[in-house]
């Protein structure tokens, strides 16, 4: 197999590398072709600190220009589905503007694209299993705190398998948080609910998963609320029970949140924007390798 749905595979006896080039020069070419103008390469899709707010858009929108915006995003969501989970973040914030979009979202339009002139190749690698090394399922949970206009949270989750990642999310939250806290245990939940997935995935598919599955966390409260009584703690009193499904799931032993630092946090490059170090560094931790502009 060479290509599936506009995505590359490239594969040899030990690995298979999936890739979007084609797809992303092709948008590319595209995007330029209707801005009628080059781009300058951006190191991150977003600027750290930038906040999209519905209040800056007009009720009715120019209908041609607003069209060209719905494609555009859609184009990259279909990127950052498959393979461009650099991207997920940004491309998140942009969805929520596509019946009506101003200049600021028009503007980080322009620095995604920006950035996939700089950054158009990104390469997922799986590699196939050497010796007796178990197939391992693990991930990661973060969250932001209000960091938008409404105010809710946005959840960032990141699954791999051996190493490799095999699904990643940027989400708003559908409540507001208390506390910074309460939206990383909202964040937990809802790695709870992939890990359930992906674990029967893998054990009908001949990989069963024997231990719990490692979630790295950064926000000790979250660990405690996860690993203690629902209720049990006075901040967590007024929780939605909704949220306490990761502690349901660690009681049941299929899930096992295991702090990690901050600097350490994979899935913080789904929560917001980053400065080029930090995201340089969750880039290279989820593929496993340096990750340089082409």
């Amino acid at each position: 197999m060479k290509t599936f749905l506009g995505m590359e595979v490239e594969q040899d006896n030990t690995t298979i590398k999936l890739h979007l080039d084609h797809y992303v020069q092709e948008m590319l070419s595209e995007y330029k072709d209707y801005i009628k103008k080059s781009l300058r390469p951006k190191r991150v899709p977003i600027s750290p600190g930038v906040i999209l707010r519905p209040e800056d858009c007009p009720e009715l929108p120019d209908p041609s220009k607003q069209k060209y915006y719905r494609s555009f995003v859609a184009k990259l969501q279909f990127a950052a589905s498959w393979i461009r989970f650099d991207i997920s973040f940004v491309v998140s914030q942009l969805a929520r503007f596509c019946a009506s979009a101003a200049t600021p979202q028009w503007a980080a339009l322009h620095h995604v694209m920006e950035y996939l002139e700089g950054f158009p190749s990104l390469k997922l690698t799986y590699r196939r299993r050497v010796g007796a090394i178990r197939d391992l399922l693990s991930g990661f949970a973060d969250s932001d705190w209000g960091n938008s206009s409404s105010r809710r949270s946005t959840s960032g989750n990141l699954m791999l398998y051996n190493k490799a990642p095999i699904m990643w999310k940027s989400k708003m939250q559908k409540t507001t948080a208390l506390s910074t806290a309460e939206a990383e245990y909202y964040s937990a939940s809802t790695a709870g609910s992939e890990v359930l997935y992906l674990r029967k995935l893998l054990e009908r598919m001949g990989f069963a998963q024997t231990s719990p599955t490692p979630v790295y966390e950064d926000n000790t409260a979250c660990i405690e609320w996860g690993n203690n009584v629902i209720g049990g703690r006075e901040r967590a009193k007024h929780i939605d029970i909704r949220k306490h499904f990761a502690h349901e799931v660690i009681q049941n032993g299929e899930m096992l949140l295991v702090r990690v630092p901050t600097a350490s946090q994979l899935a913080d490059i789904f929560t917001k924007g980053l400065h080029y170090p930090q995201w340089q560094a969750c880039v290279e931790g989820i593929l496993g390798r340096t990750f340089k502009p082409s």
